[in-house]
């Protein structure tokens, strides 16, 4: 008899077991049946600090015939993660509002879909990885489901990889450049040390007024009411012809003078933020607006020889500036010829 209740006992226990187990609250989060989840990254190789685009978007089942769009009947709407600063390795720089789309995907127009725009921003060179995104999809309102109207997720897979490559030149040499000192700054002695620096910056300050009012004085002679007046290609020229005429006294300042000049004629001619661009973006931008590759590759040759010179130091011959600044003259050239309007000789009916 003893037995007998023991083994009734047992069985009652394995009973309450099994149905703690399969209890929801118990149980791992379902899969949404029906949905599925996808990232898309543009541009997927990029230059350290360039601006990444991800759009996650969340495809749902078809709707019924009279389904409202973008809702099928869920109780509240999915819910994206939320984004802190970093996505795995990558910088998340900002975060869009998730948008309730339909018509996305192989479900047709009566497919509803939701979509995030995210903007990343990745600072170490190499190859990355971003994790996997996961979504929870609230159960249908006013109805259970075959997991008894528990919220699922949908993960998607592992998103596109993405090359992020160094602002240095590939052939350039980390032991050529010149870092900066470990020891901190030590302040200046009261006394006569202190007057004597004060006077040199002051007299260095009263040379830099008049070197920048000589420029000014000569811009004006040449633009004819100074180089803001004049148009893109105008201005692009007479820098040119300036830097020409009165080369600075190093090929550094000199690069950093046409890099400037270049980037300002493009972001002025095709409306952009060129000179807060990297040469990579423009380089992009350009390839964005259709231009032909007279125009794009010797741009982004020039930009990237004036990077080479201003970030790694790279040691140049004189004569390779004038080549740089004459290759700059003439990809402007072929610019305006491209996007010059072309005027048709109208035809005489009577002729033809």
């Amino acid at each position: 008899m003893t037995a007998v209740v023991r083994g009734v006992a047992r069985t009652a226990l394995v009973l309450v077991a099994l149905a703690t187990a399969a209890s929801p609250s118990a149980a791992a989060p379902a899969a949404a049946a029906g949905f599925d989840l996808s990232v898309e990254i543009t541009p997927r190789t990029v230059t350290v600090g360039d601006r990444i685009t991800a759009v996650v978007t969340l495809r749902g089942p078809a709707l019924t015939r009279n389904g409202a769009a973008g809702t099928i009947g869920l109780a509240g709407e999915p819910r994206f993660p939320t984004w802190g600063d970093h996505w795995g390795d990558a910088e998340v720089i900002e975060a869009g509002p998730v948008e309730a789309q339909t018509g996305l995907g192989q479900g047709g127009p009566d497919r509803p879909a939701w979509r995030q725009r995210l903007v990343l921003a990745a600072f170490r060179p190499g190859t990355l990885a971003l994790p996997p995104v996961t979504v929870r999809v609230p159960p249908p309102a006013g109805r259970g489901t075959g997991d008894g109207g528990r919220t699922a997720e949908v993960t998607s897979g592992p998103p596109p990889r993405i090359e992020v490559d160094s602002v240095l030149p590939p052939d350039a040499d980390p032991a050529t450049l010149q870092p900066t000192s470990a020891a901190p700054p030590r302040p200046l002695p009261a006394g006569a040390p202190f007057w004597w620096a004060l006077a040199g910056g002051a007299a260095l300050a009263g040379a830099l007024l008049v070197l920048l009012a000589r420029g000014s004085r000569r811009r004006r002679r040449a633009g004819g009411g100074g180089a803001a007046s004049l148009p893109p290609f105008e201005e692009l020229t007479a820098r040119l012809d300036e830097l020409a005429a009165a080369p600075p006294r190093s090929l550094d300042a000199g690069h950093v003078a046409l890099s400037l000049a270049l980037r300002r004629y493009l972001g002025r001619r095709l409306d952009f933020a060129a000179a807060e661009s990297t040469t990579t973006e423009i380089r992009r931008r350009l390839r964005e607006r259709r231009l032909p590759d007279r125009v794009i590759e010797p741009a982004a040759l020039v930009l990237e020889r004036c990077d080479a010179v201003k970030f790694a130091r790279a040691r140049v011959a004189p004569e390779a500036f004038g080549a740089s600044a004459a290759a700059a003259r003439e990809l402007a050239r072929t610019l305006e010829e491209h996007l010059a309007p072309v005027t048709l000789t109208p035809v005489d009916a009577g002729a033809a």
